[in-house]
């Protein structure tokens, strides 16, 4: 799923593509029971890595540079806030396309259910 995002100071492409959340997940070997839990006990944690390996994985996909490290996000983040509508947004359009992933696994989504998810 790719969407924009203003933060940085720029509008960025957040894509939560196959590649961002399985780097994501594969992050020091969470994997998808450990990375719920720790949304859950320490977003202060998991948002900023959820935000850099998004826009990564966006900025990559758009063929654009990566210009921005993991502690650049965590000061973008301290700017705007935990709160901030913006990263709300993303948050949600991470988490639909996560659940989207995870029915995928457990055989549960179909094609057609998969283009109506990127479409929304």
């Amino acid at each position: 799923m790719i969407d924009t995002i203003n933060i940085g100071g720029k509008d960025r492409y957040i894509s939560f593509g196959l590649k961002s959340i399985s780097e994501l997940v594969d992050h020091e070997d969470w994997g998808f029971a450990k990375l719920g839990q720790k949304m859950s006990s320490n977003p202060l944690i998991t948002t900023p890595l959820i935000v850099y390996y998004g826009a990564k994985n966006g900025a990559e996909r758009n063929g654009d540079v990566v210009d921005f490290t993991l502690n650049d996000v965590y000061d973008w983040i301290e700017e705007i806030g935990l709160n901030s509508p913006e990263l709300i947004k993303l948050i949600t359009v991470f988490t639909n396309s996560l659940v989207g992933y995870l029915d995928d696994l457990k055989g549960g989504r179909s094609k057609s259910n998969t283009e109506e998810v990127k479409k929304k």
